[in-house]
């Protein structure tokens, strides 16, 4: 094998060792890669996303730069490096390369739900809300701007909107352990629904055991004493 394939070959095996949730093993595969072939964009963009992930933001920001040097069309590359300068205090920045991730991605409604999201945390509501409509313009079937957007609409007490948006999202995908996780978060959050919620709850926790979050919200469902 020439240096290429072998780097290739890292790459690939970094990504599967990703999806196996073997981060360590990953990050050491695409950073081989990057040794093999130091102009390998998307070998970046994986361990500039790992990066993020752990919270080592000015490495991430480093790779993911690197990455759209080499490839400044890279869509994934730009909304991960919106995620990092949002995390450091870049807003400007960030999103700029929201933008940028949203105009040459081959998914814009879930770029443009990421920066909905983005915008959202930073209690910019108005704005976010403009880009879950914008998202579900493009593509109405996109699950992640359909929850993401439930989560505003019930922070704004628009609980008819947002209990309509959950359904749809899981209608699309009642397999999503997330799906079940926020619609039964949201179920909690009001009076008088709580079996239903600890349902939802469980349910997350079976399509993904040990899912974290799920199990607080059970127990911070007991501890506030709605009972099912």
């Amino acid at each position: 094998m020439t240096p290429f394939e072998e780097a290739e070959a890292a790459f690939e095996a970094g990504v599967l060792a990703k999806d196996q949730g073997k981060l360590d093993k990953a990050a050491l595969e695409f950073s081989k890669a990057l040794d093999l072939n130091p102009s390998h964009a998307r070998a970046y963009q994986q361990l500039g996303a790992l990066r993020y992930g752990g919270t080592k933001y000015l490495e991430a920001r480093r790779l993911l730069e690197a990455a759209i040097d080499l490839d400044p069309h890279f869509a994934d590359a730009h909304l991960y490096l919106a995620l990092v300068l949002g995390r450091i205090n870049r807003p400007e920045e960030a999103e700029a390369h929201f933008q940028a991730a949203i105009q040459f991605s081959d998914c814009p409604a879930i770029d443009s739900a990421v920066y909905g999201n983005y915008l959202a945390e930073s209690r910019r509501t108005t704005e976010a809300e403009t880009l879950f409509r914008s998202a579900l313009d493009l593509d109405p079937k996109c699950e992640m701007a359909l929850r993401d957007y439930a989560r505003l609409l019930a922070s704004l007490d628009r609980d008819q909107e947002a209990e309509a948006l959950f359904l749809k999202a899981l209608e699309l995908d009642p397999q999503c352990a997330f799906n079940h996780y926020w619609y039964g978060r949201f179920l909690s959050s009001l009076e008088g629904r709580g079996a239903e919620a600890e349902a939802f709850l469980r349910r997350a926790l079976e399509l993904k055991p040990g899912y974290l979050e799920a199990i607080e919200g059970l127990d911070d469902l007991l501890l506030n004493g709605d009972e099912p």
